[in-house]
């Protein structure tokens, strides 16, 4: 549906096809966490991007973070997205919406898609290390 949220799965066609391949890991998050709508996670996000590769830091990359729900729903945006620094390494405050509906979910970042780097998420199998 329009204005639906929905985790990036691939480059911007308009850069062509990218040199690299990333792979994202949130970095610290439990695995399990209670949180109430409408707060702040007590805790900042963080994570890091790097090339798949050869573990190369991904600098400059735009990340966005979401709430997937473990039933196969529609994934909320949560926070506003952040870019990596120069080592890959990215840091976020996560605010719940207020309107996110009851249930679990999973935290997932992903990383936009460009002429260098591709479109990765941390819950694919390519984010183990």
């Amino acid at each position: 549906a329009a204005g639906e949220p929905s985790a990036p799965s691939a480059p911007d066609a308009s850069h062509g096809p990218p040199t690299r391949r990333a792979r994202v890991r949130l970095q610290g998050a439990p695995e399990r966490f209670e949180a109430f709508r409408g707060e702040e996670l007590p805790d900042e996000v963080r994570g890091v991007v790097l090339a798949a590769d050869d573990g190369a830091p991904a600098a400059g990359v735009k990340v966005q973070l979401y709430l997937v729900p473990e039933d196969g729903g529609v994934p909320a945006v949560v926070g506003a997205a952040v870019r990596t620094g120069p080592d890959g390494r990215f840091r976020a405050r996560v605010r719940l919406p207020a309107t996110l509906a009851l249930g679990p979910y999973r935290l997932v970042a992903a990383s936009a898609g460009g002429p260098v780097w591709s479109a990765a998420r941390s819950d694919a199998a390519s984010a183990d290390p």
